[in-house]
C-alpha cells in the first residue's frame, strides 16, 4: 500500500512505467535455469532439489488459501515469516517482469 492507503504500485527502474497492484507470478524452474538458452540447458545445468515443505490452509470463500512454509533459513521462508519490504517486492517484480532484458547470470533474485 502507498502512504495514502491506496493499492501497491511502483515506478519500474527497468522500463520506466508505473505498475499498479501487487505483482503475482510463478514458474516451474529456478529463475537461474531460465537464463540459460533452452538449447544449452541439458548440457549446462543440473536442477538441484529446492523443495520447501509447505502446509496449505483452505479458508472460506472468497478468501484465498494460506500457504505456510516450513520455518527454515531459506529466503522465501524467512520473508514469509518475517515480512517482505515493498523495496524487495519491487526488486523481484522488476526482475521477473523484465527477464528478457536482464543479462545472462544477472537474474538472481
Amino acid at each position: 500500500m502507498d502512504s495514502a492507503g491506496g493499492s501497491f504500485g511502483f515506478e519500474c527502474s527497468t522500463c520506466g512505467a508505473y505498475h499498479v497492484g501487487m505483482p503475482s507470478f510463478g514458474w516451474d524452474w529456478p529463475i537461474q535455469y531460465l537464463t540459460v538458452p533452452e538449447t544449452d540447458r541439458d548440457r549446462r545445468t543440473e536442477l538441484p532439489d529446492y523443495c520447501i515443505k509447505a502446509a496449505l490452509h483452505i479458508r472460506p470463500w472468497p478468501s484465498r488459501p494460506y500457504i505456510e512454509l516450513e520455518p527454515t533459513d531459506y529466503p522465501l521462508a524467512v520473508e514469509q515469516r518475517e515480512g517482505i519490504s515493498s523495496v524487495r517486492v519491487r526488486q523481484i517484480a522488476e526482475r521477473v517482469m523484465h527477464m528478457s532484458r536482464t543479462r545472462h547470470g544477472d537474474a538472481a533474485v
